[in-house]
């Protein structure tokens, strides 16, 4: 794996040796069944093949037609979105931490307003 994609954060890539396909692949065969199951109630064309524990950051993989790809995208997101966990799981934190940034904006602004 080379440096970009190592900094790259998207589960999909071009196609190795065909350019008219575009490769998306997931970490989870649940997740991986669950956008196949999108690909195919939007009856869009797709070839799956699923990895063996070679690659522990692809066990599913699906290529897919550029053609496709605005619409792909789009059921990427919401297989993604799915299986997603909460970038911050404790809902009492979360709401700290927006207080605390309101109030620290609050003063900020208000600092400034006082000093001119």
């Amino acid at each position: 794996m080379n440096i970009e994609e190592r900094l790259d954060f998207t589960n999909y890539r071009e196609h190795p040796s065909n350019k008219a396909y575009t490769v998306f692949f997931f970490k989870t065969l649940e997740q991986g069944d669950f956008f196949e199951t999108l690909l195919q109630q939007h009856k869009l064309w797709f070839e799956r093949f699923n990895e063996d524990e070679l690659d522990n950051n692809r066990k599913v993989l699906f290529a897919v037609k550029n053609s496709d790809l605005k619409a792909i995208t789009k059921l990427n997101n919401l297989a993604i979105g799915k299986y997603r966990k909460p970038f911050i799981p404790n809902k009492l934190f979360a709401w700290a931490m927006i207080v605390f940034s309101t109030v620290v904006i609050s003063l900020a602004i208000l600092g400034y307003l006082k000093n001119t």
